[in-house]
């Protein structure tokens, strides 16, 4: 009886991820699509990398990551089969276009539930401005396509996240910025209210 406890008890806290592994929906990232006069490579590698390392911090998702260049598409049958093939619950797939200093990065996510169409897709992310604007905004994309794919997905505020300073001009320090002003007017309005007789 004691060694059947202890081997439920071990079976246990040998595999403390495997229950949480399946809770979480797995997503395939597909190779971007470039179109650059610099080496596409080099780009697809860069975001790539970059998004792989957005979405680990975030754990929200079982990952995928297919590298090779061939299978780069913007199409939604062909995205969705890759997903299919690959066993995941979701597919990331769109276009990073970069002329001169501006850029524009199109992706879309898709699930790849069998019988799905055109309506399981969703324009997830698009950023068009100077190049430097593209890279702050990924965790805006991660964001987006978490509450895409995870029902009742709530944002949980990471451990240091209010000491970052968002890039001066990005979307994100606007929003800062908006915020901190509401926060001052309403601060404003109560100490008003509380001066009146």
């Amino acid at each position: 009886m004691v060694l059947s406890v202890l081997g439920v008890l071990g079976a246990i806290l040998l595999v403390p991820g495997e229950s949480t592994s399946e809770e979480r929906p797995s997503i395939l990232l597909l190779p971007v699509v470039v179109h650059s006069s610099e080496s596409p490579g080099y780009l697809r590698r860069g975001i790539s990398d970059m998004l792989m390392a957005r979405f680990h911090q975030s754990a929200d998702f079982e990952l995928i990551q297919i590298e090779d260049p061939g299978l780069a598409t913007t199409d939604f049958e062909e995205a969705v089969a890759a997903g299919q093939d690959a066993g995941a619950d979701f597919v990331l797939f769109g276009s990073f276009t970069r002329f001169g200093e501006g850029a524009s990065l199109d992706m879309h996510a898709a699930s790849t539930v069998s019988g799905g169409d055109e309506d399981n897709l969703r324009a997830i992310f698009v950023h068009s401005g100077a190049i430097g604007e593209v890279i702050p905004d990924l965790d805006d994309l991660v964001g987006k396509v978490t509450r895409f794919a995870v029902d009742g997905y709530e944002p949980v505020a990471k451990p240091g996240a209010s000491e970052t300073t968002p890039t001066p001009g990005s979307r994100a320090d606007l929003m800062r910025r908006v915020q901190s002003l509401e926060a001052a007017v309403q601060e404003l309005q109560v100490k008003n209210v509380e001066r009146m007789p």
